[in-house]
């Protein structure tokens, strides 16, 4: 019998499915991180082979095709030192490596088209069009993108803090709260706090566990909070409209959003997604119906040829589910 094998490599570990032709889950399993920006492309090769024993032991003549999702992948450069890895391995000719927003995307829409906004620590907007070609906006880290991240509302909303400190804007509501979870007693501390942080190379993710204080604070239409989020989400529909301007679609695609800071905040997933609504005449604007594990089965079925029918997302969905929850 042959198989498709779908990946979502991420920073921390990699989660494969393995599935049968009409998309049925039979087995699942779970090794290290995928990035190798992160751990090096020994570790990640390590991991991927001890994945690939677990799933299908030696013989890859019964994978049909493959689909990895890894993060940190999309570059040029990415291929240069993944593509030879997989020849290594063994599964080069039959696998699409692809970057893991990509299965994100196919996942939550299930299909393998349409708009992913991705709202966490960092940000990215990405897009599939009906020809497969791909399009993405941002993405860039904190220093040249990152907008509606947490990171970014983090940010702005310690520099309101500090501009309704020198008397610049009025109070803000939200100062106390965010300087007691930072275990601040005033706002000239954050200085040193921000100088320690950058050092230790936490400043991103600790100036994202800021932004739910801000996002509170917006919705109980707090000034300065409520000019933040209306920036930053001004800032990802404009993403989404440049990347849905770039990609080839016969009818209106779904947008996706995903990502710690939008899935996390109902508020902010409200705001985000009127907002789209409001720019994009007729587009939809959902939360993610799968996992990346089952958008990267999604992509096997693709790279195999196969067709992507109703039965095979209900096969895939279904299963996933059942396994997921044993």
């Amino acid at each position: 019998m042959e198989y498709l094998l779908g990946v979502d490599g991420g920073g921390t570990k990699m989660l494969g499915a393995l599935t049968r032709l009409d998309g049925k889950v039979v087995k699942t399993a779970k090794t290290g991180p995928a990035s190798y920006h992160a751990v090096g492309i020994e570790t990640v090769e390590k991991n991927l082979r001890e994945l690939l024993d677990i799933l299908v032991g030696k013989d890859f003549s019964r994978l049909k095709a493959c689909c990895l999702g890894f993060s940190g992948c999309g570059r040029p450069s990415d291929y240069d030192v993944l593509n030879p890895m997989l020849q290594r391995v063994g599964i080069f000719e039959k696998t699409h490596l692809i970057g893991d927003m990509a299965i994100a995307l196919m996942g939550g829409a299930l299909e393998p088209r349409g708009i992913i906004v991705i709202a966490g620590t960092g940000s990215i907007v990405y897009g599939i069009g009906d020809d497969g070609v791909p399009r993405r906006a941002g993405g860039y880290g904190q220093w040249f993108a990152d907008e509606g991240s947490g990171c970014r509302i983090g940010h702005k909303g310690l520099y309101a803090i500090m501009k309704a400190s020198d008397g610049r804007i009025k109070p803000v509501t939200f100062d106390q709260p965010v300087l007691t979870m930072l275990g601040l007693k005033a706002p000239n501390e954050l200085i040193l706090w921000a100088t320690r942080k950058n050092k230790e190379g936490t400043i991103k993710t600790d100036m994202a566990a800021v932004a739910p204080f801000i996002i509170s604070a917006a919705e109980k239409r707090d000034r300065a909070a409520m000019q933040i989020l209306d920036e930053e989400v001004s800032e990802l529909v404009l993403a989404v409209k440049t990347v849905l301007k770039g990609l080839k679609f016969k009818k209106m695609p779904k947008v996706i959003l995903v990502g710690g800071v939008v899935e996390n905040n109902p508020f902010y997933f409200k705001v985000l997604k009127n907002a789209i609504r409001k720019a994009i005449s007729g587009i939809q604007v959902t939360a993610p119906k799968a996992a990346p594990a089952v958008g990267a089965v999604i992509g096997a079925a693709q790279k195999a040829g196969l067709p992507i029918t109703s039965a095979f997302i209900r096969n895939v969905t279904a299963s996933w589910e059942a396994l997921k929850n044993k």
